[in-house]
C-alpha cells in the first residue's frame, strides 16, 4: 500500500541542442569542404554551392529530422556510396571534436535524479547506428539516465519511445525537455498530463533555424528550467 502511494515522476530529455551544443562545429566542417571541394567533390560539385546555401539546407533537414542520406546527393552531387561515407566520416568526427556539453548539464541531471526523477533520455539517432549512444556515453551523460533510447536505433518510432517509457514507468507525471518545436507539438497533440519546455538554443546564424514559440514553459538554458523545478 506504502509504495502504491509514491508518486512517479519522469523526465525526458532529448541530447543535441538540449544536453550538448554539437551544431556549432557544422559551419566549421561546411567551410573546410568548400575549401577543397574539388578535391573532395570533383566535378560533381554544384557550381552554386555555398556555406549559405549548404547551411540552410543542414537547417531545414534537422528541423524535419531527414538523415544526411536523404539530402546529401542532391545538395552536394555526391554520387559515389564511398566518397558518400567517407565524408560522412569527417563530418561526424568534426561535428564530435566541436561539440561540448552545454551549461549546467550534469548538474541539471543530478538535480532531477536527486529530487526523485526518473531521468531518461529520448533522442533520434545519427547517420551511422550506434553512434548517438557512443556520444552520449564519450559526454559522460550516460550515467546520469534511468534510460536511453536512440530512436531508430532501440526502437522505431518516438511513439513508440514514449510508449514504452509510459508502460515501464507509469508516471502520474512526465517532463519533455527540447530544443525542437514539431517534437514539442507532436507530443502535446499525442499525450495528455506531459509538460513540454521548449530549451531555445542559440543554432549558428547559417543552420537558418528561427526561434518559433512553443512548448508549455520556454527556457534560454539549463539553469533556467532547475530553478523553474527547484532542482538545484
Amino acid at each position: 500500500m506504502i509504495g502504491a502511494l509514491i508518486m512517479v515522476e519522469v523526465i525526458s530529455f532529448d541530447i543535441d541542442g538540449t544536453l550538448i551544443d554539437s551544431y556549432s562545429g557544422i559551419p566549421l566542417f561546411y567551410r573546410e569542404l568548400l575549401s577543397h571541394r574539388e578535391e573532395i567533390l570533383g566535378t560533381t560539385s554544384r557550381d552554386d554551392l555555398d556555406l549559405h546555401t549548404i547551411c540552410r539546407a543542414e537547417g531545414m533537414a534537422d528541423e524535419l529530422g531527414l538523415l544526411r542520406e536523404d539530402w546529401w546527393g542532391r545538395i552536394l552531387g555526391i554520387q559515389d556510396p564511398i566518397v558518400f561515407t567517407e565524408l560522412l566520416l569527417q563530418y561526424w568526427s568534426h561535428r564530435i571534436e566541436h561539440s561540448r556539453l552545454l551549461p549546467g548539464a550534469t548538474k541539471i541531471l543530478s538535480g532531477f535524479r536527486r529530487s526523485g526523477f526518473k531521468v531518461v533520455s529520448i533522442s533520434y539517432g545519427d547517420d551511422i547506428l550506434g553512434l548517438k549512444r557512443y556520444r552520449i556515453s564519450l559526454a559522460g551523460l550516460e550515467k546520469y539516465f534511468d534510460d536511453v533510447i536512440v530512436v531508430r536505433d532501440d526502437i522505431p518510432s518516438r511513439r513508440d519511445a514514449f510508449e514504452y517509457v509510459m508502460k515501464k514507468y507509469r508516471p502520474e507525471r512526465i517532463i519533455v525537455v527540447d530544443d525542437k518545436c514539431r517534437v514539442l507539438r507532436y507530443i502535446s497533440r499525442n499525450y495528455k498530463n506531459v509538460t513540454t519546455v521548449h530549451i531555445v538554443f542559440p543554432y549558428p546564424e547559417c543552420l537558418g533555424i528561427k526561434y518559433r514559440e512553443c512548448g508549455d514553459i520556454e527556457v534560454y538554458n539549463l539553469y533556467e528550467l532547475g530553478k523553474e523545478y527547484g532542482v538545484i
